[in-house]
């Protein structure tokens, strides 16, 4: 059995934004001296995980000032693209 077009995108979606994930992260903890790049790629990463970050953490809340919001985000990706090959999968 091949994979599909349609699920290697779906895949490679899934990849690609748990990726800005960990690279938010990593920015976050990282204090680097000012760079116009830098400065752009940590918009970036804000703009395109932090809303959906916040949606968990208006869920779950922090425990101890931990927060798990990146986890839970990360593991509903995931979650969520093996749904979307299962009914891909069903109907192929």
């Amino acid at each position: 059995m091949s994979i599909s077009l349609v699920e290697q995108f779906i895949v490679s979606l899934g990849l690609v934004y748990t990726g800005f994930i960990f690279l938010h992260i990593i920015l976050g903890y990282l204090q680097l001296s000012y760079s116009p790049w830098l400065g752009r790629l940590r918009a970036l990463t804000y703009d395109t995980v932090e809303p959906y970050l916040r949606w968990w953490r208006n869920i779950i809340p922090s425990a101890g000032g931990l927060d798990f919001s990146p986890i839970v985000g990360i593991v509903a990706i995931n979650v969520g693209v093996g749904i979307v090959l299962t009914l891909l999968s069903a109907f192929s």
